[in-house]
């Protein structure tokens, strides 16, 4: 199996190829550029240079199937990596998946050796607010991502988790003293250029993936000219 990994959810511009599955496999070409915008100009580019430089004349018909970081993240490099695995896959004849942040995030904590018991992931939601996933030890979901609130954080964290990592751990370790509970923060891992591609691997195929928001946008679209228009 060669899956193709794409990853513009973030500061960033990731794009790898995984030969094998989740848990045995090398990747064959994997490269990450980082930038704030630009991410929709930038990644077919790159698709087509790692694509060349891992498969050389295979070329596309030899990927299997094609996963995207599916987010939390910003909402606009969240569609443009959802989309341009999705339009990919209809090219190429092959299945699309997602692979969230969280399992992401997950995965690396567990592979680490750190985890000794039930952790969680929290992403910085802006707003007063967390992304939140609970994880067993050995990386399993609890439950599934929700975006919680600071000021009641009480009841979002596992009773058994020991552990909160990300970008947003901070914020609610402290809320969660406010209410009595102390538990520990660490930092996760640096997000791998090929994680999307390796977790990707054992993805069970479904319907197309969707971006995972959480939550709506922050800026409202503009309602199209013609329904402004007076009448």
């Amino acid at each position: 199996m060669i899956t193709l990994g794409i990853d513009t959810a973030g500061p960033a511009t990731a794009v790898a190829l995984w030969q094998g599955t989740a848990r045995h496999g090398q990747a064959l070409a994997a490269n990450t550029v980082s930038m704030t915008r630009g991410h929709a100009e930038a990644v077919m580019p790159m698709v087509g240079e790692i694509v060349a430089k891992g498969l050389g004349p295979k070329g596309f018909a030899a990927i299997t199937r094609v996963a995207a970081l599916s987010g939390p993240g910003s909402f606009t490099g969240i569609r443009i990596g959802v989309a341009a695995a999705r339009g990919l896959a209809l090219a190429i004849g092959c299945p699309a998946v997602a692979v969230t942040a969280f399992e992401a995030a997950a995965a690396l904590h567990t592979q680490s050796g750190d985890a000794d018991g039930p952790f969680a992931i929290a992403f910085d939601a802006k707003r007063g607010q967390v992304y939140l996933q609970n994880f067993d030890a050995s990386g399993h979901p609890l439950a599934i991502p929700a975006a919680v609130d600071l000021d009641n954080p009480a009841n979002a964290v596992a009773p058994d988790v020991t552990l909160l990592l990300g970008s947003g751990a901070g914020a609610l370790a402290e809320a969660l003293a406010r209410a009595r509970r102390n538990i520990s923060t660490a930092d996760a891992p640096p997000r791998e250029t090929d994680i999307v591609a390796r977790l990707g691997a054992g993805v069970a195929v479904g319907p197309p993936p969707l971006p995972l928001y959480l939550r709506p946008p922050d800026a409202k679209p503009q309602r199209p000219a013609l329904e402004r228009a007076p009448h």
